[in-house]
Formats: structure tokens, C-alpha cells, sequence
């Protein structure tokens, strides 16, 4: 299929070659060749690159579930394949992609850990020939542009990225569906849990990738493949599963992901340090048509009643339907069928029309109006948000403030959330009602030295925030509760490694968790999360 396609785009193919540093190269400023993933590539991973015997083409996948019947019972997703030497005028044609495969449903399966690793299954069996290729490159065909000879070349597939949907990528890196309060971590490509996604001051660390891809293989032993390790000796066995319990509960919390064997684990990802972590990139349809427009077309046109709907889709249509233009065919596409506003079946290109010809209709007072009354109502809901959190105080309020409660309803919600924060029992966050946890300084150094007799890698605490490292040694409480936790008498291969009976963990890292462990929710949210709403 590699050679296939070449041949359709052989004209347009760009020769990718480690680039002087003083080249200009502003003419082509916006192709994938000239980013600093490319660069970083040829001084890596690829070195070796020799212009006359080897050609560079680097791989971009693109994978998004659809449906095969009008009630999208059965799906099927799609795998295509191109290559970022193709141009991107022309790459944005159809004859610049090829299909790999289709991934069918997992709906019989009932776990989601089962349906995961069904998906990545099948992930590997297609993506077995970019596999092959990166183990040995193929020769292929290439017609010089210039002399028109026909020449044989090691074809270099470095997997550049990986496009798609929120979903589908979370998938491919079997990232736990959770998003809301308590989430471990809300990006398949960092370590920020929620308590950290919205704080600017915060230093973003990448994903262990090596160090998780250990876990998982620590978390998937059969116990078929304990019995083959350590045979009947049933403290060793004891042993391994006791390993294989921590890094499933660690794996969950906080790094928020499925043990499960990734598709992609030993491919060829260029300079990407985390690999798939770092290729899996959003389009642009789903991030901002289906995602950025989505979301404002939503909070414009679901704040409407229904007569207030269907009083707007009246003057809209009253004030477009006749309309001519010679530029109409360089607009968005917009559909402004009775019904529109509940912005339901319509594509993504006509989700940004319908959003489009709002903005044109606003320019009129009495749809200025009729929106702005709406907005003005959905700005008081959340205004009035915080008086859930002391609801004494407001009813008492209420009554006090009669007539004029509108006017004074943000200052004096402003005050009762204010002395609920101060008062600490009237609104508990997450960490405060699931990651409670009181540790001395002793008892968080033996944890940490169970964790490490048990494999874990304690350096990997050093890039997680204080609500991980809560959630961590919860769970490691939760699973070493026991004092007379006894060990193999020896190695056993990658699973155990004896560390002596005078180990103690790194002093600064048992600083560093006994100091999360002992902080004040006041310390750990900050000022600018309990107050920022109403400065």
C-alpha cells in the first residue's frame, strides 16, 4: 500500500532531508517537514539517514469511529494512512490516503478492560506492516523529479502523528474514561490531574512512558505465568501477586489508565519522547467544529426557551431567505430549516454556518434583543451558583432582601461561599471527602520502601502533584496495611529484585510525600481557586 500510494504522488512527494540551519525555508514554513519534531528526528532516532540510499515518509494515521446503519447500532473505525512528505494542499485529497483496515465492535464484550484490549488487538494485526517496516525498511520505487531515473530506496516510516477524536485517542492510550472531580489525570499526554489543569503557575511533566509500560507488564502476569515463574514456592507467589495488585491500583490511581498490552508499545515514533502519548493529536474538525463552535452554539442557542427558539428561527429566516450575494458561496454552509436552533443532525460544516449566520443576524435589534435576554438570564444561574453552598444563609437572604435580592444576589452569595470556604464544613471538595489521609513521616517511609521492594520505580513520585501522590499511598496504605509483609529469598527476573534489609527510600522523596500528605485543603486549592469567580 506504501508503494501504491508513492506512485499516485510521486510528482508531489517532497525529498525530506536533514535541513542546514541556515536554510530559508519560509516558503514552506507550514508543512510537517520543516517542524521541530522532523529535525529532532534526523538527530535521533535516525541519524544513520543517508540521502542517496534512504527516503524519509513519515506516517500519519487517521482513525475515527463511524456508524453502518441509519440508527448507529453497528460501528466500524476506519484506519487511513498518509505521509506528511505529500504536501498539504494535496494531502487534504482523497488520493493521498489509503486505507490500512477497519477495527469492528467490541459490543459483546461486557468489561471494559476486555473490550480495550479487543481493540488493541485488532489495532496490532493492522498496524503489523508499519511494524515489519520499522524492524527492516522496504525498498521502494522512486522516480527522480529531475533526471526522470527510476531508483530503488530504504523507505524510513517514523509514526509522526495520529489524528482523531477525543475518544478514539484516549483509547489508543488505554486512558480511563473520567473526566469530572477526582480524575487522576485529565490528558492522555501529561500528568495534570484535575486539581492542577486550570493552575497557570503549574509545570507540566510529560508521561513515564517506560515506567508504565513496566506496570502494565506487571499488571497483566496470568496465573498461568506466576506458576511458570516461581512454580509451587507459595511465598513467591504470594509475592507476585501482591505486585500485580499494586500496579493495577496504581495504574487506576492516579495515572488513570487500563492495563492492557498498547498496540503501539516498541514502534518507531521519532523524536516523540512518550511515543503515543505525544503523537495522538486532535483534528481540527472534532477540536474545534465539533468542539470550540459546538460548545458556543450550545450556550447561545440552549439558553433559549421554546418560543424564544422558534421566535428566532422566524427572523432569521425572514431576514436571509430572499438574501442574494455574489461572495455567499465563500460563506460557511448554513441550513435554516424550522428547527435548526435545537442544532440537532447537522454536520459539522453547518454547525459553524448556523453559528455564522447568527453572528450576521445579531447586527439586528430585535435579535439582539431576544438573545441578549436569554444570555442575561443564563449569566444569573450562574450567579447564583454559590448559594447552594450555604443554604441557610440564603434563605435567610432572600427573606431579608426582598424586592432588592436581584441587585445584591452575587456580593451576598460571594459572602456565604466566602464563610463556608473559612468555615471548612459546608462544601467539601473531592480530595477532601476520598483523598483524607494523615501519615507520619515513619509510616509514609515504609510505604514508599514496600513500593520499591514491591518494583515500583519511586522516582516517577517526582512528576506528580499533590492530589496523586494522595491518591497513591492511599492506595498503598490500602494494599500494605499488613507490618509482616514477607519477601522472595531471591531475584526473580524483572518482578523482584532483592534490595537489601538496610534499604531506606531517597529522604527528599519522603519529604516531598510527607509534605502532600500534612498540606491544608487551603494550601493545596490556593487563592485563585476559592475566590477567583468573584474578584
Amino acid at each position: 500500500m506504501l508503494e501504491d500510494l508513492v506512485n499516485d504522488v510521486q510528482v508531489q512527494l517532497h525529498m525530506i532531508c536533514p535541513s542546514p540551519t541556515n536554510l530559508d525555508t519560509s516558503a514552506t514554513d507550514d508543512e510537517l517537514w520543516n517542524t521541530p519534531w522532523m529535525r529532532q528526528t534526523f538527530e535521533c532516532s535516525h541519524r544513520d539517514f543517508c540521502s542517496q540510499d534512504d527516503i524519509v515518509l513519515p506516517i500519519i494515521l487517521y482513525m475515527d469511529k463511524t456508524g453502518t446503519d441509519a440508527y448507529q447500532r453497528y460501528s466500524l473505525e476506519p484506519i487511513l494512512f498518509s505521509t506528511a512528505a505529500i504536501p498539504r494542499e494535496n494531502r487534504d485529497k482523497r488520493y493521498a490516503w489509503r486505507h490500512m483496515g477497519f477495527i469492528p465492535s467490541s459490543k459483546d464484550l461486557t468489561k471494559a478492560v476486555d473490550k480495550l484490549q479487543f481493540h488493541h488487538d485488532c489495532l496490532a494485526a493492522l498496524l503489523g506492516g508499519i511494524r515489519a517496516a520499522h524492524a527492516d525498511p522496504p525498498l521502494i520505487t522512486i522516480k527522480d523529479k529531475i533526471t526522470g531515473s527510476i531508483m530503488k530506496k530504504r523507505a524510513r516510516v517514523p509514526l509522526m502523528m495520529i489524528m482523531g477524536d477525543q475518544p478514539s485517542q484516549d483509547t489508543l492510550c488505554s486512558r480511563l474514561k473520567a473526566n469530572a472531580g477526582g480524575a487522576g489525570r485529565v490528558h492522555r499526554s501529561c500528568m495534570c490531574s484535575y486539581m492542577t489543569v486550570d493552575d497557570p503557575s503549574h509545570k507540566c511533566h510529560g508521561v513515564p512512558q517506560e515506567s508504565m509500560s513496566q506496570m502494565t507488564t506487571f499488571a497483566s502476569l496470568s496465573d498461568t505465568e506466576i506458576a511458570a515463574l516461581v512454580g509451587s514456592n507459595q511465598k513467591e507467589i504470594a509475592h507476585l501477586k501482591r505486585v500485580r495488585n499494586m500496579n493495577r491500583k496504581f495504574l487506576e490511581h492516579p495515572f488513570g489508565c487500563y492495563p492492557i498490552k498498547n498496540a503501539f508499545d516498541g514502534m518507531d515514533f521519532g523524536a516523540w519522547p512518550c511515543g503515543v502519548y505525544d503523537a495522538c493529536v486532535d483534528d481540527f474538525m472534532h477540536s474545534c467544529e465539533l468542539g470550540l463552535i459546538k460548545s458556543v452554539c450550545d450556550v447561545l442557542f440552549e439558553g433559549l426557551q421554546h418560543q424564544e427558539s422558534q421566535r428566532l428561527e422566524h427572523l432569521m429566516n425572514a431576514k436571509f431567505h430572499d438574501t442574494k450575494s455574489s461572495v455567499r458561496n465563500t460563506y460557511p454552509r448554513w441550513r435554516l430549516n424550522a428547527g435548526f436552533s435545537r442544532q440537532n443532525m447537522m454536520t459539522s460544516t453547518e454547525r459553524v454556518g448556523s453559528l455564522f449566520s447568527l453572528c450576521l443576524a445579531l447586527q439586528h435589534e430585535d435579535i439582539k434583543s431576544l438573545v441578549r435576554k436569554a444570555h442575561k438570564r443564563q449569566i444569573q444561574k450562574y450567579e447564583k451558583f454559590p448559594e447552594t453552598v450555604n443554604p441557610k444563609n440564603t434563605r435567610e437572604s432572600g427573606l431579608q432582601s426582598g424586592d432588592n435580592s436581584e441587585g445584591n444576589s452575587l456580593s451576598e452569595a460571594s459572602d456565604s461561599f466566602r464563610e463556608g470556604c473559612g468555615k471548612g464544613d459546608s462544601s467539601k471538595y473531592f480530595f477532601e471527602q476520598h483523598c483524607s489521609c494523615e501519615f507520619t513521616e515513619q509510616q509514609v517511609s515504609r510505604l514508599l520502601t514496600d513500593m520499591a521492594r514491591h518494583g515500583f520505580d519511586l522516582n516517577i513520585i517526582r512528576s506528580l502533584d499533590v492530589f496523586q501522590i494522595r491518591l497513591l499511598m492511599i492506595e498503598a496504605n490500602t494494599l500494605f496495611k499488613n507490618d509482616s509483609i514477607t519477601y522472595p529469598g531471591r531475584n526473580i527476573g524483572i518482578y523482584y529484585q532483592q534490595l537489601g534489609a538496610q534499604y531506606t527510600p531517597n529522604a527528599e522523596i519522603v519529604g516531598v510525600v510527607f509534605r502532600a500528605c500534612i498540606l491544608s485543603p487551603r494550601e493545596i486549592l490556593g487563592s485563585h481557586r476559592e475566590f477567583s469567580f468573584f474578584l
